[in-house]
């Protein structure tokens, strides 16, 4: 099976749904605030998040 890499804040969310994660629980799981794994910006938009955020938060799904 071959892994896909991880690119963006959506793909993150995606998998977490996919095993029954909420964002909240992916954003404990990596050591983060909720809100940088939600990653709203205040106008609702979904910001970028740093390439080292996403690995943390892809490694806490991939983990579970």
């Amino acid at each position: 099976m071959q892994s896909h890499p991880i690119t963006d804040i959506l793909q993150i969310k995606e998998r977490a749904a996919a095993v029954r994660l909420t964002m909240n629980d992916v954003a404990r799981l990596a050591g983060l605030p909720a809100s940088t794994a939600h990653a709203k910006a205040r106008d609702g938009r979904i910001r970028d998040v740093r390439s080292s955020t996403l690995a943390k938060l892809s490694s806490a799904v991939i983990a579970e």
